[in-house]
């Protein structure tokens, strides 16, 4: 089952639980489903409020020389976007020997109910169960015209269904390069700490993270249709042929000063 179907069954039963109501769930929609728009560049000039009620543009915080992981939820919803958002959590706090500074996490509500009141009350949830106050995490609200744009140029759809107050959406981490491009596409609800890592140094052409990322990089490729970062089988022979022939070397030259003392000493 590649990543789309998997996109899909998630977004359905996400759909069915937050469509629960007194009255019968009308089927979830099939068009709530992700278009990737992959190099396409995020229009700065879109306007949010922020966690603390303060206006900001998009390029305040995307483009901005840093890579960034982005997420579309709404702040009321109990279930899909909950569970999310501790998966991602729970990822970042195990990197974190990734520097807070280098890279930045938004979180973006597709509700424009959604007040800065909300958001403070969600992003405080969040960093408390992180254990990371450093991190730079903010969860913006704003109209919908402005948030029907971003939608759309990050190619994602989502329903809204009124009866319930609820939104069917599907579960995506978006990571964008520091010029503000959508780099990858993260689907479901399972987010490894190596993918994050290797996600956030690949949107940074190799500036984010240690050399090992680097290396890491080379030997494990991003799969699209599987949404993850699987190993390059190549590039792992390759890397094991130089380990080997580094150890020869380094085996060389400790036998060759063993036998250099040892004529020395005789």
């Amino acid at each position: 089952m590649n990543a789309r179907m998997q996109l899909r069954m998630i977004a359905a039963v996400g759909t069915c639980v937050a469509l629960a109501a007194p009255v019968a769930a009308s089927p979830p929609p099939d068009d709530v489903d992700v278009s990737e728009r992959l190099g396409s560049r995020l229009d700065p000039k879109l306007a949010f409020v922020d966690q603390q009620g303060r206006d900001v543009r998009l390029g305040d915080l995307v483009g901005a020389g840093r890579p960034v992981l982005l997420t579309l939820n709404y702040f009321r919803c109990k279930t899909l976007c909950d569970v999310q958002l501790e998966r991602i959590a729970e990822s970042l706090r195990v990197l974190s020997d990734v520097g807070a500074g280098t890279f930045r996490v938004l979180t973006v509500s597709i509700d424009p109910k959604d007040s800065p009141a909300d958001a403070v009350k969600k992003r405080d949830v969040y960093l408390r169960r992180l254990g990371r106050p450093d991190l730079d995490w903010s969860f913006l609200v704003g109209a919908e015209s402005q948030i029907s744009a971003l939608a759309g140029s990050l190619g994602f759809a989502y329903r809204y269904d009124a009866r319930s107050d609820q939104f069917a959406h599907a579960p995506v981490l978006f990571v964008l390069s520091p010029d503000g491009r959508v780099s990858r596409y993260l689907y479901g609800l399972d987010y490894p700490p190596r993918d994050l890592r290797l996600a956030l140094v690949d949107a940074s052409a190799g500036k984010v993270g240690k050399t090992l990322d680097r290396v890491l990089l080379r030997c494990f490729r991003f799969e699209s249709a599987s949404g993850r970062y699987g190993a390059h089988v190549l590039n792992l022979v390759r890397l094991g042929g130089v380990l080997t022939v580094l150890g020869l070397a380094l085996g060389f030259v400790r036998l060759r000063r063993v036998e250099q003392r040892r004529q020395s000493g005789g």
